[in-house]
C-alpha cells in the first residue's frame, strides 16, 4: 500500500488541522516541491560561506527547508505567545542563507535584488503577524489557506505544524520552514507583479484588495450594535466555582424586573428557568433554536420575561435587567461568538454575567472599551470540595449512593452502567451527548429522586452544565478523551467545571436518609490509579485568564463580502475566502467556521437559493459526522429554494419503519434513534425561519417524543464492554506517529523522483 494510500484508509483523515499538517508535503503543489528539492541539491553543493558538517541536522532530514540545529526544549507544546514568535523569527530569518536564497530564486525566477531588497520586510511583517491568529482553536485548513496563495503565513496553522512534531524531534520545524519558503516566494512574485503595473493600475490593483480585506474585518464587533452603543450600562459579574449560588443571585433580580431576559448555553437550562418562573406564577417565554412558547395574556400581549438560548438573545429589545450565564464561554472556539455578540448588543440598564474567575479580566476591558460600568462580585462554593486521597484502584467495588461516574466513551457508559448493575445493588441513570434534551433531564430527575431506585449516574461530560443533579462525588473513569484526531488529557478548566458539581446543595442521598449528618461536603477521585496524579495536579492549579472573545461576522457582513464575487461562486467557497480575510483586534479572536463551512457544502449544489437564506441555514444544528444530517439538508434546502411544502414524513431519508418496528435490545437501534432525533431537531429548528415550507411542526414534535419514549427504554436493556483509553505522552498518540510514517515516505519518494528527473 502507497503513502497515500494509508492517508486515505487512515481513521485520522477527518477534516482537522493536525492531520492537514502531517499531510503538508503530499499536499502542496509540484512547484512547491520541485522549490524544496532545489534546496536539497544546492545542500548537497555545500556552499562556500555557510558549509554543513556531515553529521548535521540538515543533511540528516534529507536537504530539506530545515537550517540548524534546535534544542529538545524549544520544541515544548504550552509555548507562549512571545517564546513562539521568538521561534518563528529564528526560522524565517534562516531565509537569508544562501540555500534557501538560491532555491527560492530558481523557483520564483525573480531578480536577486528583489529578493534582497524584500527579505527584510517580509521578516518584519512575519514576526508583526497577531497574537490573536496565534490563540485561535481552530485554524483555517491548511490546503483552503494556500490555495489562495498568501503572501504570509497562518499563526495558528503554524502553531499546529510545530505541535505535530513528537517531542525531541523537529519534524514540526520542518513544517514551519516549508510554509515559510513557499509564502515567501507567492510574496515576492506578488512584489514582482506589481512592480510591472502602471502607478494607476496598481492603485486599482490595491484597491480591490485592501477593500475586500476591509469587508473581513471583524476587529471591533461592538460597532453592529450602534443602539446598545447609545445605552450607558452596568455590567454585574457574579463570579465563583460551581455550586456557589451566583447564578441564583443573578436570578433573583431578574425575577424583580419588570422586564428581563435569561440566555443560557443549552436547551435544558431554558427551559429550567421557564418552568421556575412559571411555577412561581410569573409569565416567561421560552425561545430555543428547536422550541419557542409566547406566554400571552387575555389581551395578547406577550409576557415581559423570555427564557432563551444564548444564540436566540434578542438585541434589538429593551430590558430591565438580562442575566447571561457560563460567560466563560466567550473565549470558546465554536460558540464564543454569541457570548460576544449578546454582552455587547444586549439592550439592558442592568447586564448580570455569571461564570468564572477568569473572565474579570477580559471582561472589565470589554466594558471599558464601550464606556460601561462594571461591578465584581465574587462567591464562594456552598459546600466545600475535597479531592480522596486515592482512587478507586480501578475496581467498582467502591462505587456508592450519591455517586457521579464520567467517562467521555458511548460504549463504556453502557459498559460502566452494566457492571456496576451487575456486581453491586444499585441502579444506575445514563446521561450524555447524544441524548435528547428531554431525556437527559428525565434521567436526572430518576437520580435526583430518593424513591426512584437509580441512586448513581454514569455520564459525559453533558454534565458538567446544563444540569442540577444531587451528585456526593465524581469519580473520572478516565481523564482521556477522543477529540476526533488522537485520544487528549481533558482540559484542566473542564476538570474543574464537572468535578464542581459534587456536594451540590441538599444531596437527595441526604434527604433519603435522616440519620446522615448535617454536612455538605463534595467528593471527587478517579477511578484508575494512573489518573489520579493529573486529577489533583487540575485541581490545584490556578487557572489562566481568559484573554480573547469569539466573534464572527453577522449577515450584513457576509453579504457585502459575498457581492465581491460571483454569483456562480460557491458559498463555502465565499466562506472559506471569508475565513482566511478575517482579521481580529488584540481581544477579539475569530472562531471556527468549519461548521458553517461544512454546512454549506451540504447545499452546495443547490441552485436558487437567495442569499438571505444561505445565511440562516449555515447556522443549522446540521451535523457534520452524520452522512444522512448532509443527504436530509440538501433536500431541504432543495424543498427552499422551489418553495415546496414538505412534511417530516416526506423526507425520503427519514426511516419510519425503524421507528415502528424499533428493537430495543440492540445497540445499532439506539444509534440510529438518535440520528433520527437529529433529523427531526433539524427539521423543527428549520421550520421556526422558513414555516411556509416546513409547515408540519406539530408533527415533528408528536414524532420527536415518541423517539425520545424509545431512547428511554432503549437505555434501560442495551449493554456493552468497557473499553480502556490510554495516552503514551501527552502531546502524541499511537494512530499520528503511524501518520508521521506515511508522510515521510511521501517526502522521500517525492524527492526521489525529482533528483531521477533532475539527473535525466
Amino acid at each position: 500500500m502507497t503513502a497515500s494510500a494509508r492517508l486515505k484508509t487512515s481513521p485520522l483523515r477527518c477534516c482537522s488541522c493536525t492531520v492537514a499538517s502531517l499531510r503538508l508535503w503530499r499536499l502542496y503543489s509540484e512547484s512547491s516541491v520541485r522549490a524544496f528539492t532545489s534546496s536539497a541539491a544546492l545542500c548537497r553543493e555545500k556552499p562556500k560561506k555557510h558549509r554543513v558538517s556531515k553529521n548535521s541536522d540538515y543533511q540528516q532530514n534529507g536537504g530539506r527547508p530545515f537550517y540548524g540545529k534546535i534544542e529538545e526544549s524549544r520544541l515544548a507544546p504550552d509555548m507562549s505567545y512571545a517564546r513562539f514568535m521568538r521561534l518563528v523569527y529564528s526560522r524565517v530569518s534562516l531565509l537569508k542563507l544562501s540555500p534557501a536564497k538560491s532555491a527560492i530564486l530558481r523557483f520564483t525566477k525573480v531578480p536577486a535584488d528583489l529578493y534582497n531588497k524584500h527579505i527584510g520586510d517580509y521578516i518584519q511583517a512575519v514576526c508583526a503577524l497577531p497574537e490573536n491568529q496565534f490563540t485561535m482553536e481552530t485554524a483555517p485548513k491548511y490546503e483552503d489557506f494556500m490555495e489562495d496563495n498568501p503572501t504570509l503565513p497562518h499563526l495558528a496553522i503554524l502553531k499546529i505544524l510545530q505541535n505535530s512534531a513528537r517531542r525531541g524531534t523537529t519534524e514540526g520545524l520542518q513544517y514551519i520552514d516549508a510554509m515559510l519558503t513557499t509564502c515567501f516566494g507567492n510574496y515576492l512574485k506578488h512584489k514582482e507583479k506589481d512592480s510591472k503595473f502602471t502607478s494607476q493600475s496598481r492603485a486599482t490593483q490595491q484597491s480591490k484588495k485592501e477593500d475586500t480585506q476591509a469587508l473581513a474585518n471583524i476587529a471591533n464587533p461592538a460597532e453592529q450594535f450602534p443602539m446598545a452603543r447609545a445605552m450607558r450600562r452596568k455590567w454585574i459579574l457574579h463570579v465563583g466555582p460551581t455550586n456557589s449560588g451566583k447564578t441564583h443571585n443573578a436570578l433573583k433580580r431578574l425575577g424583580e424586573a419588570s422586564s428581563g431576559l435569561y440566555a443560557g448555553p443549552l436547551r435544558l437550562l431554558a427551559r429550567e428557568i421557564y418552568d421556575r418562573f412559571k411555577a412561581r406564577g410569573r409569565s416567561c417565554n421560552l425561545v430555543t433554536g428547536e422550541e419557542v412558547i409566547w406566554d400571552k395574556d387575555s389581551n395578547g400581549l406577550c409576557a415581559k420575561i423570555t427564557s432563551c438560548t444564548v444564540e436566540m438573545a434578542n438585541v434589538s429589545t429593551e430590558y430591565e435587567v438580562a442575566v447571561i450565564d457560563e460567560i466563560q464561554m466567550i473565549t470558546d472556539p465554536f460558540r464564543g461568538w454569541a457570548w460576544s455578540a449578546a454582552v455587547l448588543g444586549i439592550q439592558a440598564k442592568e447586564i448580570h454575567l455569571c461564570g468564572e474567575e477568569r473572565t474579570v479580566n477580559l471582561l472589565c476591558t470589554l466594558a471599558s472599551m464601550v464606556g460601561d460600568i462594571v461591578e465584581v462580585n465574587r462567591y464562594q462554593r456552598l459546600s466545600p470540595l475535597e479531592i480522596e486521597s486515592n482512587s478507586l484502584q480501578s475496581s467498582l467495588a467502591g462505587i456508592r449512593p450519591g455517586d457521579a461516574v464520567v467517562t467521555f466513551s458511548r460504549t463504556n457508559i453502557f459498559a460502566i452502567k452494566r457492571k456496576i448493575e451487575n456486581e453491586t445493588a444499585h441502579k444506575c441513570a445514563v446521561i450524555y451527548g447524544g441524548l435528547p434534551p428531554e431525556t437527559r433531564a428525565k434521567q436526572a430527575q430518576l437520580f435526583n429522586d430518593p424513591s426512584s431506585g437509580y441512586n448513581v449516574m454514569v455520564a459525559s461530560d453533558a454534565i458538567g452544565m446544563g444540569l442540577n443533579l444531587s451528585v456526593k462525588r465524581i469519580i473520572f473513569e478516565t481523564s482521556v478523551k477522543y477529540d476526533g484526531v488522537a485520544f487528549r488529557r481533558i482540559d484542566p478548566n473542564q476538570i474543574k467545571q464537572i468535578a464542581g458539581r459534587a456536594g451540590r446543595y441538599r444531596s437527595a442521598v441526604e434527604v433519603s436518609n435522616p440519620n446522615a449528618p448535617d454536612e455538605r461536603l463534595g467528593f471527587v477521585t478517579t477511578l484508575d490509579k494512573s489518573d489520579h496524579k493529573y486529577l489533583v495536579r487540575c485541581m490545584t492549579d490556578k487557572a489562566r485568564q481568559i484573554q480573547h472573545a469569539g466573534t464572527l461576522p453577522n449577515n450584513q457582513m457576509l453579504h457585502r463580502f459575498s457581492q465581491e464575487f460571483s454569483p456562480t461562486t460557491a458559498y463555502d467557497v465565499v466562506l472559506t475566502k471569508f475565513y482566511n480575510f478575517a482579521t481580529a483586534s488584540n481581544y477579539f479572536s475569530m472562531c471556527s467556521f468549519l461548521q458553517q463551512i461544512g454546512v454549506a457544502k451540504m447545499f452546495g449544489d443547490v441552485e436558487g437559493l437567495r442569499m438571505n437564506e444561505k445565511t440562516q441555514l449555515i447556522k443549522a444544528p446540521a451535523s457534520l459526522r452524520l452522512d444522512v444530517i448532509a443527504s436530509v439538508m440538501q433536500h431541504l434546502a432543495t424543498a427552499i429554494s422551489l418553495g415546496n411544502p414538505i412534511s417530516i414524513v416526506d423526507i425520503p431519508q427519514f426511516d419510519l419503519q425503524s421507528v415502528e418496528f424499533a428493537n430495543v435490545a440492540k445497540s445499532s437501534t439506539l444509534k440510529n434513534l438518535e440520528q433520527l432525533h437529529s433529523v427531526v431537531a433539524l427539521y423543527l429548528w428549520l421550520s421556526y425561519r422558513f414555516p411556509v415550507v416546513l409547515f408540519d411542526r406539530e408533527g415533528a414534535l408528536e414524532l420527536n417524543h415518541h423517539i425520545q419514549m424509545l431512547i428511554d427504554r432503549c437505555l434501560n436493556t442495551i449493554q456493552f464492554r468497557r473499553q480502556v483509553s490510554r495516552v503514551i505522552d501527552d502531546d502524541l498518540d499511537q494512530g499520528l506517529e503511524g501518520l508521521q510514517t506515511a508522510v515521510s515516505a511521501d517526502v522521500q519518494a517525492a524527492q526521489t523522483s525529482s533528483t531521477t528527473a533532475a539527473a535525466s
